[in-house]
């Protein structure tokens, strides 16, 4: 155990979060999201809360500044205006660490594409639909 980290994070996501480098993407996904077939690797966190998660990798996190969108989440199908609670909820965190940062919405082909090259997809246990989140890692600065 270490002090002031968060338990949400086990040590190889801390691994993985660290070993990120400026542009690199990790998707925080929902119980239903594709996974195993989506990215070079996954880990699972079953039963977990995605704001859970969301919150806190965001305690350690920058998000990139260089680049017009660094958060992205999944339109829901067939009502793209429409935000799910869950999302309004990852956009609080955000607020909370990274705060100018508004979560920009990507049809799910495109999101899935996106997926696709990112480091790492967290797949936890969150059921509420369109609940994926991808972050995009900044540069520290301080």
């Amino acid at each position: 155990m270490l002090k002031n980290i968060d338990p949400i994070l086990s040590s190889d996501l801390l691994a993985v979060l660290s070993k990120m480098g400026h542009g690199d993407e990790i998707v925080v996904a929902d119980a239903n999201f594709p996974a195993a077939t989506r990215g070079p690797d996954h880990m699972e966190f079953p039963g977990t809360d995605a704001a859970l998660v969301v919150e806190g990798i965001m305690k350690y996190f920058p998000l990139d500044t260089r680049v017009e969108h660094s958060v992205f989440r999944m339109e829901v199908v067939d009502n793209p205006s429409e935000v799910p609670e869950i999302c309004e909820k990852y956009q609080e965190i955000i607020d909370k660490y990274e705060p100018g940062f508004d979560i920009s919405p990507l049809k799910k082909a495109d999101f899935y594409e996106r997926s696709s090259n990112a480091i790492l997809i967290l797949r936890t246990g969150e059921r509420r639909k369109f609940g994926s989140l991808i972050l995009r890692k900044g540069v520290v600065t301080s």
